[in-house]
């Protein structure tokens, strides 16, 4: 199984993004934990995605979760 962190607004109104790790940069170096499908970062259980420490599970503009992509 593979799982991946995907957040969305409360409201609904930005899509999807996908957590890419804590090593991922802009073209211009900053740091950028959330970009789309393509460059997700991956885990093989729900245990080692909510392990994410960069990760504000409970942050209330946004619903993050650990998805399974083979469910």
């Amino acid at each position: 199984m593979v799982w991946h962190i995907r957040r969305t607004t409360q409201n609904g109104t930005s899509g999807y993004q996908y957590y890419q790790g804590e090593n991922q940069k802009s073209p211009s170096g900053v740091i950028e934990y959330w970009g789309n499908y393509g460059t997700r970062a991956t885990y093989t259980s729900q245990a080692k995605a909510k392990a994410v420490t960069n990760v504000d599970w409970s942050a209330s503009e946004y619903t993050t979760t650990a998805i399974n992509e083979n469910a």
